[in-house]
């Protein structure tokens, strides 16, 4: 249902958002190896916000990672081109924090997927007191225009969530899908094995 005014306070100031925001999906798992929207990334619709509620890994300091797909989810992998920086403010092994650039997790022309966030605590692990458990990352991926034929395909993400079991961390990735094909499905799993777990909805602004 149409959010109305809210989705101002939701979305940004109101020059930004053109109309009300609608709930397409909504996908749940308590453990699952990705969670993938392959239906309802349309032409309807000139934005798609993602957002993520309690999304963590199954196992320990794994990596949120995303791949796009141009062919309804049947295969992964369009060209990339990116850039990763972060804020982090640590708890344990001192407390310093610090706003830097992450060159690492750039990508540039390349098809690999995207990391979101790295070493992610899960909801369950405690050591010595350092976590209190039910860690997890909250935030929003937004793609822009995917249903386009003649541009590149624009993103951005903005996440915070639990660094190892001793930080707090603030990644910002913003980049570009090199096609003119039309993106219609993403992926969303943790690199290393392990399973994810949470819920992820996604919204249609026009």
């Amino acid at each position: 249902m149409p959010f109305g005014i809210n989705k101002v306070a939701l979305f940004g100031v109101a020059g930004a958002v053109t109309d009300s925001a609608i709930l397409i999906q909504s996908q749940t798992t308590a453990s699952a190896a990705s969670i993938e929207f392959t239906t309802g990334i349309t032409s309807a619709y000139k934005q798609y916000v993602f957002s993520f509620y309690g999304v963590a890994p199954i196992v320990n300091t794994e990596i949120l990672q995303m791949a796009a797909s141009t062919n309804g989810g049947t295969s992964y992998g369009v060209t990339t081109t990116s850039t990763f920086f972060k804020s982090y403010q640590t708890i344990i092994w001192d407390t310093t924090g610090a706003l830097l650039y992450e060159g690492s997790r750039d990508l540039a022309q390349s098809t690999n997927p995207q990391t979101f966030a790295e070493n992610m605590a899960n909801s369950s692990q405690s050591a010595g007191g350092n976590n209190t458990p039910g860690a997890h990352l909250a935030g929003e991926f937004i793609l822009y225009n995917p249903a386009s034929t003649t541009y590149v395909k624009h993103f951005h993400s903005k996440f915070s969530y639990n660094f190892y079991l001793a930080a707090e961390q603030n990644p910002f990735v913003a980049g570009y899908y090199n096609t003119t094909s039309a993106i219609n499905a993403v992926k969303f799993n943790m690199v290393g094995g392990g399973n994810i777990e949470g819920t992820i909805k996604m919204w249609g602004i026009k």
